[in-house]
């Protein structure tokens, strides 16, 4: 019962929040990924992986949180968000990516495609 009300409460605060003091919930949309893409999440250690210079994935540690993501040898790593902060790929080498990863905060989260 009192979640009902409440829900009501909600569907008023939505519909005109200046009456009630706040704004509405901005929910910001999740980018989409490509097909067949692999996202790893690693919230303490290391995410069981090595790439190649070119950041092509040359290794994947089994048992490890990427082989239970589903990553794949041959994957690129497309994408890096460390403590919330996404950093750009372009023109990175695998030496250069893992000296900004060991400076990066947790959780850090990899894409694969």
């Amino acid at each position: 019962m009192f979640s009902v009300f409440m829900d009501a409460v909600e569907r008023k605060y939505q519909e005109d929040p200046e009456k009630y003091g706040g704004k509405p919930k901005q929910v910001k949309p999740r980018p989409k990924l490509p097909q067949g893409a692999v996202v790893v999440t690693a919230k303490s250690g290391g995410a069981g992986f090595v790439c190649a210079a070119d950041l092509r994935v040359k290794k994947v540690a089994p048992g490890g949180l990427s082989a239970a993501a589903g990553l794949k040898i041959g994957m690129r790593l497309a994408g890096y968000t460390a403590g919330g902060r996404r950093h750009a790929m372009g023109g990175m080498s695998w030496p250069a990516f893992k000296e900004l990863c060991k400076q990066s905060p947790y959780p850090r989260v990899f894409t694969f495609v």
